[in-house]
């Protein structure tokens, strides 16, 4: 859907302003503190439309309403170089659907594949996990022909022929919708004879009328909107009508695709011919135009004829500047014609781009569509979309057949290959860019930044706040880029650029200024500055560092005094040559004052009562005197348990095994399967060993093993946790994973083996315990530690090993867990932590801080005092989720590094908001030796917040009969024992709204990369300069030939033999992303093919110094067309064919091809 803003309306001379300092402007327009969502309060309202309301949309109450979303292209419309497919199938999907007909062997099988792929490409998953990120609505485009025929298949001319198919597939889509909230803008973006040259996108058959030249076509693309209206007329969940996607087609100017047309007659007609003809079956849903050229030259559209108030104005937006510049032609005629904005497509950019682009809209309250939310991964460097599809092996020969550079297959072994497209589209086995989520998403989070509700300086002495370069609330000048460290650092900035932060002070306070700062030379400088201008702290010299992504922290001497209230912070630069990753501002000092508080939106309703939870899962069960066999006291006793032998299993499906039998699979977290077995009377205690065969397509899926006393004497043996599952290639290749570490059973009698899953992407043959030892009853239990997975003698070696860090140099309080005879609770706040990575704080309507945004891998840690060893510690956590199935577990280390996994959380329910609190307790106790520790609490998925953690000493061993037990989500729970129930905190009247999520990062046992989060001030890292690629702006595409989205895809390696679909669930085999951690920052150049639509950019001013690749120079900020960095900013090679980078220090616009040598048809005079 690339689109190429036309030159002809270009502005000349126009005032730039880069979109980071636009992020301060009409911030007035968005809601910053409610705790529904925009979308929900337009459908709980019962009778509002979201509609067009002068120069806003609003929702159904009339509140101003910024939609934020993905398109999901390729669900309804396979565009070819969203396959993979662009120079084989070049003519459009037609093209690429033919290939597919004659490859798999005639249209029985093809309908087999596209019938498929339409139940499975997109799904409830998908709309869940939109909602989840924080996302208000989709758009959908569709394909004319899923709803009826195309004139030339017409029985009787002019007598339309409907189809079911596409109807009841959105009636399907729109229930998932309404169940999480998601409004709904439907985009025909094929419309019949297709609207634009560019068959890729419309599927013009160029052998047939266009829709432009034929009265026919015309009049059935009227009469689909009319029958689409009469259908979702009454439908709040729809919140408009796209009426034509990208129309590129020259009607009276030289450019074949329309950029230079003066009048677009044609299209200004049949606008005024449909909007009548929709409004007389549906008075009430807002209708979006769209320009010529790729949906951008409005020349001559407006004002339309038709007397409508309920219209907005599109454009689409790919590869130009985010300055105001770029949109200042929309925004002048939005302010003409009374019209609101709409930006419905956009995306195909680095994540600095997103990030910036979001902001620039937002702040002229202009709402959004991203494209697209799937589409098919072409090699390391592609971060286009939220997801993408992994090619199996052999759909590059059938690609190559497509080609003609490869004889023919098989058509069954094609089919195969193209059910194994289909079952890869699936969400959980879609590979998730994080990095691209994350840029969108902090976009979401922007309203907070300004009111200090997210930076608040506490009234104590050490307390340090940080404050994080790309969470700024305006800036100006400085430029944004992927930073080692993790997040993003703030970088290519002159003398007089400024970033501001805003910070709550309750009381006046004397502080210290910190920053992380790299510099390969050092010299830079810069200042602290006031509201007023006025300079409270400085730093003249920054030090050389060796490298622009080594970091070290510098240190202001003075200490300025910050009177309490609400205050902004200025950081300076007066001399450049440095990067930024954030400052810190220390408490050194403070008075009592009256507390200054933040003003929020008061909550919609009122926080409900915390209910009580019980998890109520239901297991298949089989016999009651399930037992699967009989450990002995010799060294060698071993039991294995088959996975189709189990006791009591949830949410495991049983599949043949290729080593005989069944093996379990489609698994999801939270899901368990349990045996038992019987450990004899005997006068000697044994230590046992786990190990499990397992199959893993993809590898870094997770699951712990645990041994329960049946009669509840002897507790919990383990658990051994299997993190980082190794990838076996595929879903039948199997190999043995052993814990290194052993667990004592001291109690004979039953135990039941219970297998919990953490996380998916695997298949499991069975479980053994075996014993590797006897000893006296009287020895020490071995203590329980995260296991290291090592390969079975049987089995190719894998070893891996978690990691964790090293936080006992943190200045951070103590927290006392107490033994006392009549039981004892320790609870620690989420805002009163230690150490925390990832996680962000925001006021909580039950009193304090939050902490929110979560993502996989992301904890928070305090600082545990344990005066006497304790037995039976019982966890409880209080948390809120709008969709539930987040996940979270804890982890103890000792001081000498050692950590033992405790508690468990794999599925957590939905307490239908982010400001819905509840409180999930463990089943089970778990004993903490004496002396000092760290408590981690880490996460396993998103799509929660934290207030508190409680630990209570169960003194006596026994639950108290008092307490309450916790529901689990709808559809799944960990475990089938109830847990416990805490009370809830005074509320206050203080909520926030956010967007769910960041994006997952690696296992959460391995220690993440980012530097923690802390409390206190920790010491400044020794610096060892190491040679890093020199900063300096990336090369701008070549404008070229065809389809600027189009990539050449490097082949990737798949398993041999593809997996075949299963009937109802899925394996989740998603794998997981590389650490978000990653070395310096190596551009890498745009894709492969060059774009038929140029980009066309607005005059900007060429920067003041061009940038230099010398080490002791830093550059300057020249801004460049599409710097597409990897996601983890490894440097990774070019791909083939890449474009040459663009000599010149800045951008100069192009005139976009114009199609010489194609012919034009003559227009049909009712046009």
């Amino acid at each position: 859907m690339l689109l190429w803003l036309w030159t002809a309306t270009l502005l000349v001379g126009l005032e730039q302003t880069t979109a980071a300092s636009i992020r301060r402007n009409n911030r007035q327009t968005q809601e910053q503190s409610e705790t529904q969502s925009q979308s929900e309060r337009a459908l709980q309202t019962g009778n509002g439309f979201v509609r067009a309301s002068g120069t806003s949309i609003v929702d159904g109450n009339g509140n101003n309403l910024i939609v934020r979303g993905f398109g999901v292209g390729g669900w309804m419309l396979q565009e070819p170089y969203m396959m993979l497919v662009s120079d084989e199938a070049s003519r459009g999907q037609h093209d690429m659907f033919n290939k597919v007909r004659d490859v798999v062997g005639g249209e029985a099988n093809f309908q087999l594949y596209h019938q498929a792929w339409l139940d499975n490409s997109l799904t409830r998953e998908d709309i869940k996990e939109m909602a989840k990120i924080g996302f208000n609505s989709i758009r959908v485009p569709l394909h004319y022909n899923l709803f009826t025929v195309s004139i030339q298949q017409e029985p009787v001319a002019g007598v339309d022929t409907w189809l079911t198919q596409g109807f009841d597939r959105i009636d399907l889509l729109l229930t998932w919708c309404q169940e999480f909230k998601l409004l709904v803008l439907l985009d025909l973006h094929a419309a019949p004879g297709g609207q634009g040259r560019d068959a890729q996108i419309s599927d013009y058959d160029d052998t047939k009328p266009s829709l432009w030249e034929s009265s026919e076509n015309i009049r059935k693309t009227v009469a689909l909107w009319v029958k689409l209206a009469e259908r979702y007329k009454d439908n709040k969940i729809v919140y408009g009508y796209d009426l034509l996607n990208e129309i590129n087609w020259g009607f009276d100017g030289g450019n074949a695709h329309g950029c230079d047309d003066a009048n677009n007659a044609p299209l200004k007609s049949f606008y005024e011919t449909v909007i009548p003809a929709i409004r007389a079956k549906d008075p009430n849903h807002m209708i979006v135009v769209e320009g010529n050229c790729w949906g951008n030259n409005h020349n001559g559209l407006w004002p339309l004829s038709v007397s409508d108030n309920n219209v907005a104005l599109s454009f689409h937006r790919y590869w130009i500047d985010n300055n105001v510049g770029t949109i200042q032609q929309y925004l002048d005629l939005r302010q003409q014609h009374n019209v609101p904005l709409l930006m419905t497509e956009s995306g195909e950019n680095n994540n600095g781009w997103y990030q910036d682009a979001v902001a620039l809209l937002e702040s002229h309250n202009i709402g959004w569509a991203w494209w697209p939310w799937k589409k098919m991964h072409y090699g390391p460097n592609d971060n286009q979309g939220a997801y993408q599809i992994q090619a199996p092996s052999g759909y590059y020969q059938l690609r190559d057949y497509w080609g003609s550079r490869a004889a023919k297959p098989d058509p069954n072994y094609a089919l195969q290959v193209m059910m194994q497209v289909v079952e890869n589209s699936k969400l959980v086995n879609c590979i998730r860019q994080n990095q691209a989520i994350t840029a969108l998403t902090q976009t979401l989070q922007s309203a907070a930044r300004c009111d200090g509700t997210n930076n608040v300086l506490q009234a104590q002495v050490g307390f340090t706040l940080r404050l994080e370069a790309e969470l700024f609330c305006a800036m100006s000048g400085f430029q944004m880029e992927d930073c080692s460290e993790g997040g993003r650092d703030a970088g290519f900035s002159d003398a007089g650029d400024w970033l501001s932060w805003t910070v709550q002070v309750p009381s006046t306070a004397q502080v210290q200024f910190r920053a992380r700062v790299a510099s390969p030379s050092g010299g830079g400088s810069f200042k602290f500055e006031d509201a007023n201008g006025n300079t409270i702290a400085s730093i003249p010299t920054l030090p050389s560092t060796g490298g622009w992504q080594n970091w070290a922290t510098v240190t202001a001497t003075a200490t300025p005094i910050l009177a309490a209230g609400l205050k902004t912070i200025y950081l300076r630069s007066t001399g450049s040559g440095y990067n930024l990753n954030w400052i810190e501002v220390r408490v050194v000092s403070f008075t009592t004052a009256a507390p200054v508080p933040v003003t929020l939106q008061p909550t919609n309703a009122p926080t409900p009562p915390v209910p009580t939870i019980a998890i109520t899962p239901a297991p298949t069960s089989r016999a009651a005197t399930c037992n699967q066999g009989t450990l002995t006291t010799q060294v060698g006793s071993m039991v294995q348990l088959k996975a189709e032998s189990y006791c009591a299993m949830y949410g495991f499906q049983l599949e043949a095994c290729s080593e005989g039998g069944q093996n379990a699979g489609y698994s999801d977290s939270g899901d368990w399967m349990e045996w038992t077995i019987t450990v004899p009377p005997t006068a000697a205690a044994v230590q046992v060993r786990i190990q499990a065969r397992i199959a893993s397509y993809s590898g870094d899926g997770r699951f712990f093993v645990q041994l329960e006393d049946t009669s509840g004497v002897a507790g919990t043996v383990g658990p051994a946790s299997f993190q980082n599952l190794p990838s076996t290639g595929g879903w039948q290749t199997w190999t043995t994973v052993v814990s290194s570490t052993t667990y004592t059973i001291n109690k004979p009698g039953d135990y039941k083996v219970y297998l919990g899953v953490l996380a998916s992407g695997w298949n499991l043959q069975w479980v053994q315990v075996s014993v590797t030892s006897v000893t006296p009853t009287t020895s020490t239990p071995a203590p329980t530690v995260p296991a290291v997975i090592t390969a079975a003698p049987t089995a190719a070696t894998t070893t891996i090993t978690t990691s964790a860090p090293s936080p006992f140099s943190a200045t951070c309080n103590a927290n006392d867990l107490l033994m006392n005879p009549n039981g004892y609770s320790l609870r620690l706040e989420a805002e009163t932590n230690c150490q925390f990575v990832g996680f962000q704080m925001e006021d909580c309507s039950e009193g304090g801080q939050d902490a929110g945004w979560t993502a996989a891998g992301h904890w928070i840690s305090w600082k545990l005092n344990v005066p006497t060893a304790l037995d039976k510690v019982q966890f409880s956590a209080r948390i809120a989720s709008l969709t539930g199935d987040g996940g979270l577990f804890f982890e103890l280390m000792d001081s000498s590094g050692a950590t033992t996994l405790l508690a468990s959380f794999n599925t957590l329910p939905s307490t239908n908001g982010w400001q819905n609190w509840q409180t999930v307790s463990s089943t089970n106790t778990y004993s903490i030796p004496a002396g000092e520790h760290i408590l981690y609490m880490r996460a396993l998925e998103h799509g929660w917040n934290l207030n508190w953690v409680e630990l209570k000493v169960l003194y006596t061993g026994t639950l108290s009969p008092t307490t309450a037990a916790p529901t689990p989500s709808p559809t799944k729970a960990p475990t089938p024992n109830p847990t416990t129930a805490a009370p809830t905190k005074a509320p206050t009247p203080a909520p926030t709204t956010k967007a769910p999520t960041k994006a997952p990062t690696p296992s959460p046992t391995v220690a993440p990369t980012p530097a923690p989060t802390t409390k206190a001030p920790t010491p400044s890292p020794t610096v060892a300069p190491t040679p890093v690629p020199t900063k300096a702006p990336t090369p701008s595409p070549t404008p070229g030939a065809t389809n600027p989205k189009v990539s050449t895809p490097a082949p990737t390696k798949a398993p041999t033999k593809a997996p075949t679909l299963a009937p109802t669930k899925a394996p989740t085999k998603a794998p997981t992303l590389a650490p978000t951690k990653a070395p310096t920052k190596a551009p890498t150049t745009s894709p492969t093919k060059a774009p038929t639509k140029p980009p066309t950019l607005a005059p900007t001013k060429a920067p003041t110094k061009a940038p230099t690749t010398s080490p002791t120079k830093a550059p300057t900020k020249a801004p460049t067309l599409a710097p597409t960095k990897a996601p983890t900013k490894a440097p990774t090679p070019a791909p083939t064919q890449a474009p040459t980078p663009a000599p010149t220090p800045a951008p100069t616009p192009l005139a976009p091809s114009g199609g010489a040598g194609q012919p034009t048809r003559l227009l049909h005079s009712q046009l």
